[in-house]
């Protein structure tokens, strides 16, 4: 949702100065499901209809545009990315809406996620607590 992206950033400025090598392009496309494209703001990439974000539990052909630019090591998602990831293997770092359970259930089973639970309709301000908790937590794919 348009409501992360500021935390989305963050995240990615974070990861990169910590020597993580970020995926980008200026767009992808995939066939099929009617007008569907990755764009890019700054380092996060946002699927939209060309004039809408869309996001929800089903991204239309989630597994093809997880990989659009190439394969990940860490995905940093809500729904229907993060469960592409999981699906394909790729650790996970998920936003989680208080109503969507589906991921907090793949962490309880042991699957490679961290779940970060959060209202998705908040303004964008209300996620700098979440900037802060998840730095002091460092880094969430490190057992330990």
């Amino acid at each position: 949702p348009a409501s992360l992206l500021g935390l989305a950033q963050w995240v990615a400025g974070e990861a990169a100065a910590g020597g993580a090598r970020i995926l980008t392009s200026t767009t992808a496309s995939i066939d099929g499901g009617g007008r569907r494209e990755l764009w890019w703001v700054g380092d996060v990439a946002v699927l939209t209809d060309g004039q809408h974000l869309l996001a929800g539990d089903a991204v239309p052909g989630g597994d093809d545009w997880l990989f659009a630019v190439g394969r990940p090591d860490l995905v940093v998602a809500d729904r229907g990315f993060a469960g592409a990831a999981l699906r394909a293997g790729v650790e996970v770092i998920a936003w989680a809406d208080l109503d969507a359970p589906a991921l907090s259930l793949a962490a309880a089973r042991g699957r490679p996620i961290v779940v970060v639970p959060l209202d998705e309709q908040r303004p964008a301000p209300a996620y700098d607590a979440v900037a802060g908790v998840m730095l002091e937590a460092g880094d969430p794919t490190e057992a330990g």
